[in-house]
């Protein structure tokens, strides 16, 4: 069940009142660039972030008997070419994640988070008057499973060198990913791999 402030309660259950309910977007970019809009005629700031006034709508949400995931459009005016850019650099934004939020005008400073719903991006359409984001839920099977491959020769953060796993902040630049290097180098504690694993064949788990 929904936990609601008791302000924002007693707010939505009004019959009549002078404020008015605002729906905020923050769509983060695959690229971490982030947008933040209101549908709204004016700027707001809502937990010290400022959302900028800008014209869209979400459409009906689709079902599909089929078992499909529902999926949601979202139009955003782009008579500005605001996104334009950056669909065009970072193919659609597909991916992308869309943060749904809605908050009453006279209390930002409550906490509407037990409304927020988040979609990603999964198909993109532009014209000379809308971007459409076709938004669902993001699906379990495409998450990576298992999260690691679970190598004996070969350390996980190869690719990563130096990264917030791997952790090394020596001055050498390339790793061959082998345990001896990371031995060499200092760096055993952070090594990637999985040393007790057999080199031969492959091992699901």
């Amino acid at each position: 069940m929904l936990a609601l402030p008791s302000l924002v309660t007693l707010e939505k259950n009004k019959l009549s009142t002078t404020s008015a309910w605002l729906v905020l977007l923050t769509i983060t970019l695959p690229d971490a660039t982030i947008f933040r809009l209101v549908r709204n005629n004016e700027d707001i700031t809502y937990q010290g972030a400022v959302y900028t006034a800008f014209d869209f709508s979400l459409e009906t949400v689709e079902f599909d008997a089929k078992g499909k995931l529902p999926l949601v459009n979202l139009k955003i005016q782009n008579v500005d070419r605001i996104l334009q850019a950056y669909i065009e650099a970072q193919d659609g934004i597909v991916g992308s994640v869309v943060l749904l939020q809605v908050v009453n005008s006279s209390l930002l400073a409550q906490d509407f988070s037990e409304l927020d719903l988040t979609f990603s991006v999964q198909k993109t359409s532009v014209d000379s008057k809308y971007v459409i984001l076709e938004l669902g839920v993001p699906s379990p099977l495409n998450k990576r499973f298992p999260l690691y491959r679970y190598m004996g020769a070969i350390c996980n953060w190869v690719s990563v060198f130096k990264g917030a796993e791997c952790k090394y902040v020596g001055a050498v630049t390339t790793c061959d990913g082998q345990r001896e290097t990371c031995e060499r180098l200092n760096n055993l504690l952070n090594y990637g791999g999985f040393s007790g694993l057999g080199q031969g064949g492959i091992r699901f788990v």
